[in-house]
């Protein structure tokens, strides 16, 4: 397992932490994030990477593919694969908002927008 997989866990944890109705359960083995029912995020089993729900998919290859990557397994799906060792994790929590916004129930990007702005 590699020695950086508990930091970005506690970054992951912590960047989805106030999104409404996200649990954290086990998928195949490894933590996965979930928007009510729908998966959006998922450590990789090498627990060098994590998957994330875009669809920004291949604005995100392009950027850095050195960070950003995707494999056999995920073609055709709207995820990216992230180098955990090497993202930034101002990016990270980005996409994985991202990844949120697009997997989460109307009524909890409501909430969401709420909790952001206020009740303006």
């Amino acid at each position: 397992m590699q020695t950086d997989y508990p930091f970005f866990l506690h970054v992951i944890r912590r960047a989805v932490s106030a999104l409404p109705e996200v649990q954290e359960r086990l998928c195949h083995g490894t933590p996965a994030f979930y928007a009510g029912n729908k998966i959006f995020a998922r450590i990789q089993d090498d627990y060098e990477s994590i998957a994330v729900y875009t669809k920004k998919k291949d604005f995100w290859l392009k950027k850095d593919p050195t960070i950003y990557f995707t494999t056999s397994h995920f073609d055709g799906y709207d995820y990216v694969l992230i180098a955990l060792a090497s993202a930034d994790p101002d990016e990270l929590n980005k996409l994985l908002l991202e990844g949120w916004l697009a997997r989460a129930t109307k009524r909890a990007v409501n909430e969401y927008e709420h909790l952001r702005h206020g009740s303006d």
